[in-house]
């Protein structure tokens, strides 16, 4: 079908980015031209739920295997990481979402020395694709598994562990980026108070030695989002901007 002879009409799509970005559509598409052509004349496919669901892709799964150093006072010295990521039967955003992962392995924390591999798998499930966070909440997570470990080995506060270890102002990450008006240190301590975090812990730890079966806990965390894309072309874009004469600028993008 030439290209000029194709109107695409998209009405409201829910939903965040994933949806929109992923590729798994087009054998849809594919499928209803094919039958359009065919028939010569207007075709809808409309799938019930659980075909919707068996062929929609969803959030990668991650398996990381790593090895960490740290001093007995819990300081984080190095941290050797591998992720590998479940893409499915195809590619779609496998690539740059485990690009983001790498990104953000250390999550908030300066781990001094840090070497990290990720994989992308290929396996016969549906082909998984970007859903919100693109990567960093898997990374996050296996970050914030290794500091639990940590402070367990160590029988420390994990919430006391995250603390000491956090970046500083002008602390580079592991890609060498420069953290510059890096505000997190100040929202943790702040965070810690308002939310009378130590008198709520000794609470849990009163509640948790007098009831055998039901138990409590409380966690604080912190994690970070770097914004942009993986792909230089992706910050491409176009803008209008209109001077009127009486000074008014209207600038229009997109």
């Amino acid at each position: 079908i030439p290209s000029n002879k194709i109107v695409v009409h998209v009405k409201r799509v829910g939903g965040a980015f994933g949806g929109k970005d992923s590729i798994r559509h087009i054998r849809l598409c594919i499928a209803i031209s094919i039958a359009a052509m065919k028939l010569k004349r207007p075709v809808r496919l409309t799938l019930d739920r659980n075909h919707d669901m068996l062929i929609s892709g969803h959030r990668h799964p991650y398996k990381s295997i790593y090895k960490v150093g740290f001093t007995s006072s819990g300081i984080l010295k190095a941290l050797d990481i591998v992720i590998y990521s479940n893409g499915g039967w195809s590619q779609d955003y496998s690539v740059p979402i485990l690009e983001r992962s790498l990104l953000h392995c250390d999550n908030v924390y300066n781990f001094k020395n840090l070497k990290c591999y990720g994989r992308v798998c290929k396996t016969n499930i549906q082909s998984t694709t970007a859903f919100r966070g693109f990567g960093m909440p898997q990374a996050a997570l296996i970050c914030e598994v290794v500091l639990e470990h940590v402070a367990s080995y160590l029988k420390m506060e994990p919430v006391e562990l995250r603390q000491i270890n956090l970046y500083q102002e002008n602390d580079s990450t592991h890609f060498k980026q420069t953290l510059i008006n890096w505000h997190i240190p100040r929202m943790w301590s702040e965070l810690i108070k308002s939310s009378e975090y130590y008198q709520r812990l000794e609470q849990l730890k009163k509640f948790n030695s007098e009831n055998h079966y039901r138990k409590r806990g409380i966690a604080m965390t912190a994690t970070k989002l770097g914004l942009g894309f993986t792909k230089k072309y992706m910050y491409q874009a176009g803008a209008l901007i209109h001077i009127y004469r009486d000074g008014t600028v209207l600038l229009t993008h997109g």
